[in-house]
């Protein structure tokens, strides 16, 4: 009876090991490279794939990690001028949540704070800050982040096709930094991730915009010498025009 009884629940083991191995995921982007030139003016990506059973699919899109700064004006002797600031580092270049349902209805709040998933709940690291109120400096980089389509600023959808093909589609807006990008794909259920999948993106700039970014990052000192060599000669020019006008 024992026996009996241990290769009963073996069999439950192997069952329930084999069904969630089954539960699979397997996804890519539409384009793993990007280039941006003098005509780019942004660009649309598919994230597509597959899945095993029916549980709910999460797509997270992150740009690279860039440092922004967040100033406040204030009036000082009838002039508006920069009073305080708060230097942030390791803000994702671009940020959107692609899901088949609400967030909420998926992961449970604690969850969804402590795998910083969603624009209310990253975490950002304050490299300097001046300013006392920092939460109102954090929501309004993420509204102005929201402005140039650089944040989503809603939850895009997963949409499917039969049981097992999904799709979701993403914008990169002109604005949106160069680097590396990576698309990671949840499939969940009750709460529980049963697979990921991740898949990268590589945004660089092409022709003669590549070689000043370059020479840029190259020789920063002569290349700032030049820019302001040529904004001089530019409001020379301008003057110059106007005048005989």
């Amino acid at each position: 009876m024992k026996i009996l009884t241990l290769i009963v629940v073996l069999f439950l083991n192997l069952f329930f090991v084999s069904a969630s191995l089954s539960r699979t995921l397997e996804s890519d982007l539409s384009t793993h490279q990007v280039a941006i030139t003098s005509s780019y003016a942004g660009k649309d990506l598919v994230f597509f794939g597959t899945r095993e059973g029916s549980d709910n699919i999460v797509v997270i899109l992150k740009g690279p990690d860039i440092p922004l700064i967040v100033r406040k004006k204030e009036r000082v002797i009838g002039l508006w001028l920069n009073k305080l600031s708060v230097q942030y580092k390791g803000i994702p270049g671009y940020y959107a949540i692609a899901s088949n349902s609400n967030l909420d209805e998926i992961f449970t709040q604690e969850f969804l704070v402590n795998q910083n998933i969603g624009l209310e709940n990253l975490s950002f690291s304050i490299e300097f800050g001046d300013a006392i109120n920092v939460n109102e400096f954090s929501s309004a980089l993420i509204k102005n982040r929201q402005k140039v389509g650089l944040f989503s600023d809603r939850l895009l959808p997963v949409e499917f096709t039969g049981e097992k093909l999904f799709r979701a589609e993403f914008q990169l807006p002109a604005s949106a930094p160069i680097g590396e990008y990576v698309a990671t794909a949840y499939l969940i259920e009750d709460g529980t991730i049963l697979d990921t999948n991740e898949a990268f993106l590589s945004v660089t700039k092409s022709g003669i915009g590549r070689k000043v970014f370059n020479y840029s990052r190259q020789q920063p000192a002569l290349y700032g010498l030049l820019a302001v060599v040529l904004a001089l000669i530019t409001g020379w020019a301008a003057a110059a025009i106007f005048q005989r006008s």
